[in-house]
């Protein structure tokens, strides 16, 4: 896994402001190729969550962000566990 380093706040903005675009068309594409009964998009709501943490002026608090969305969001992890299949299975 890569890692990103932003030197501003100005990069982390752009950055949270491409990966809200990029989620919502990966949400658009899901929704099409995925069967009628199977629409739950819920899945889906973490990454402009993820995008808002990344765009927080205040670098002091975006740990914390963080650690808050992922205890939000720790439902999908299990639900993914549960079901046995991830986002990305068809790749």
């Amino acid at each position: 896994m890569g890692k990103i380093n932003f030197r501003s706040y100005e990069e982390r903005k752009k950055a949270g402001e491409k990966l809200c675009r990029e989620g919502e068309q990966l949400k658009i594409l899901f929704e099409r190729i995925s069967p009628v009964e199977d629409k739950d998009n819920s899945k889906f709501e973490s990454v402009p969550a993820l995008a808002e943490v990344i765009k927080m002026e205040d670098t002091m608090l975006i740990s914390l962000e963080i650690s808050i969305v992922a205890e939000a969001y720790k439902a999908i992890e299990n639900d993914q566990k549960r079901n046995k299949k991830t986002v990305f299975s068809w790749i």
